[in-house]
């Protein structure tokens, strides 16, 4: 995450409450980058990323080979509309997709 402290912003300047407005994030459609980041740091499966992205693809009608959005902290977006649509972290390492 980078702090944005162009035009003078700060924390006083935007509140807690708006902290998020202050952080940018890597995004990416690359499946397999994630996926091996989310392996390395969090300790979730290659496969088990799989099978959620799978899931959240269906939940939301989109066809199997449909690029999404993602973050690095394993939030899924749409990408037509960039809304959160599922994150590949929910329920941990050891869940069963």
């Amino acid at each position: 995450m980078v702090l944005d402290t162009a035009n003078g912003a700060s924390l006083d300047r935007w509140g807690k409450d708006n902290l998020m407005g202050l952080f940018t994030y890597k995004s990416t459609i690359n499946f397999s980058a994630v996926a091996d980041h989310l392996a390395r740091y969090c300790g979730i499966k290659k496969e088990l990323s799989s099978k959620r992205l799978h899931k959240i693809k269906e939940e939301n009608g989109f066809p199997g080979d449909r690029n999404v959005v993602f973050d690095f902290s394993g939030t899924v977006y749409d990408p037509d509309t960039l809304e959160i649509i599922g994150s590949l972290t929910a329920g941990g390492a050891g869940e069963v997709a």
